[in-house]
């Protein structure tokens, strides 16, 4: 999945999973033991940060403890979310704080863009970063996701095969 652990929905909790692949490949747990984590450096989230700041681009921040952003991000989804899906996606442990702010453990960005502009996003963090098709339902030329070079998916399911020798 591209939520984190901690947003998964919690009527999930009636199966008994032990481990998958999570955050768009930047955590993979095995056996109920977390066998791979990739996070954003510093300087790549300020150099993110900056980005937006100059371009007026929108931020939700995901980590393994829960997503955060800002007011204008939570109403910008929210009209997004209404006018392409008539519903709001039920997403765990989503926070709203006054402007985006650094924390440990970011695992992927999702860029919201008024200008739509994410082919141009696209070609400016290319090399840094890999920008993926938003899955939320939403216009594709409004919001991506920013990740971590060469963390997919299959980053995660590589992971669980190695640490079963498969």
């Amino acid at each position: 999945t591209g939520r984190s652990p901690a947003e998964l929905d919690p009527r999930l909790s009636a199966f008994a999973f032990d481990g998958g692949v999570f955050a768009g490949g930047s955590i993979a747990i095995a056996g109920n033991e977390r066998i791979y984590e990739k996070f954003f450096s510093r300087e790549q989230v300020e150099e993110i940060f900056a980005l937006a700041e100059e371009n007026g681009w929108l931020l939700l921040l995901q980590t393994d403890s829960g997503s955060y952003m800002t007011p204008e991000m939570r109403d910008a989804l929210y009209a997004m979310f209404m006018a392409s899906l008539g519903r709001l996606l039920v997403i765990e442990n989503l926070f709203t704080e006054e402007k985006p702010t650094f924390r440990p453990n970011i695992t992927k960005m999702i860029v919201i863009t008024s200008k739509h502009d994410v082919k141009e996003i696209r070609e400016s963090l290319k090399g840094r970063y890999d920008i993926v098709d938003n899955t939320m339902g939403v216009p594709l030329d409004d919001c991506a996701e920013i990740v971590i070079p060469g963390v997919s998916k299959a980053t995660g399911l590589y992971a669980i095969m190695d640490h079963y020798g498969a």
